[in-house]
């Protein structure tokens, strides 16, 4: 399951489901090499600025990395 709602991403936890979310989608794809890491980044950014809530959003392209 992929949500950045934490409520929803505890209860499925909880129920054995895997839980993910916007931020670490990115972090698979950066270290994939899907994407670059300064353009994930910088959209996880681009994303916070429109009023999306993101937990973790890494201070750093290389900690995208991480």
């Amino acid at each position: 399951m992929i949500t950045d709602d934490g409520e929803a991403g505890r209860y499925a936890h909880r129920r054995g489901i895997c839980v993910k979310d916007t931020v670490g989608m990115m972090r698979e794809a950066a270290v994939s090499g899907l994407v670059p890491a300064g353009d994930g980044r910088s959209l996880l950014l681009a994303m916070e600025q429109t009023g999306r809530h993101l937990r973790g959003i890494p201070h750093s392209a290389e900690d995208l990395l991480r």
